[in-house]
């Protein structure tokens, strides 16, 4: 087991500057989080545009705190429903903060300790923004909670280098704008054409506004896994490259 330390919060996290946690288990009040949950939920630590360091994370809403004040978390909803399961567990992390007394560090698991707080987070890897963009991807699933969605024919997606992004079905289209951040790809202002109907033995969620709050996303054997904040997975194969 860990053996977490009495810790000053602004000189451990200032020294965290620009690295991020997946949530792996927790336990807050006697209560375990759910393992599903869990994994959408993220801690970093990041400089805003004033220069200030602040702890704050994302999952299907992103929140806040300035280090000398961890209880003061500031919450930005998002305008995507979150599911009961997420939602009870990210009221708990954001209340957990702000009670943390101690931290420890066991074998690459972060440990944050406080007043009937245990929080185990294993540290994610900076997203490849070069492996990304200038490639037109083909969606290949869609998934949220355990449900198998209705892919419309001939989705795909691109991220272009300028900062243009275009998702595109045989029935509809969104063009927007993007940006990443270290740890995932952010959406700004977009606009979606077109209408795609779902057959009835599929779930109804349009993949083309399933990742607008942002997603971050992964790599492996040339398949690319994006998860969405409010916890839509889809697959992705390489379909084309866009040359300059």
């Amino acid at each position: 087991p860990p053996s977490p330390t009495t810790f000053d919060a602004v000189e451990t996290f200032e020294s965290w500057v620009d690295r991020e946690w997946q949530l792996v288990s927790g336990t807050v009040d006697g209560v375990e989080l759910s393992p599903n949950a869990a994994s959408r939920i993220t801690l970093g630590v990041m400089r805003d545009e004033q220069g200030e360091i602040t702890l704050g994370g994302r999952s299907c809403n992103s929140w806040s705190a300035p280090l000398d004040d961890l209880a003061a978390a500031r919450v930005g909803f998002t305008d995507v429903g979150c599911d009961d399961e997420l939602t009870f567990a990210e009221s708990a992390v954001i209340d957990a903060v702000g009670r943390l007394t101690a931290v420890g560090d066991d074998d690459g698991i972060l440990t944050l300790l406080g007043d009937d707080v245990e929080l185990r987070w294993v540290e994610r890897a900076p997203l490849d923004r070069e492996a990304l963009i200038d490639v037109t991807w083909s969606m290949q699933s869609l998934a949220w909670q355990g449900d198998n969605l209705h892919v419309p024919e001939g989705t795909s997606w691109t991220l272009l280098t300028e900062g243009t992004i275009t998702v595109a079905s045989d029935c509809a289209v969104l063009t927007g704008e993007w940006e990443a951040s270290r740890f995932a790809v952010l959406l700004g202002a977009y606009q979606i054409d077109g209408d795609c109907e779902v057959p009835d033995e599929m779930t109804s969620l349009d993949p083309l506004s399933a990742f607008t709050n942002g997603f971050t996303a992964s790599l492996t054997d040339g398949v690319l896994t994006t998860t969405s904040f409010s916890g839509v997975v889809a697959t992705h194969i390489p379909a084309a490259v866009t040359t300059r």
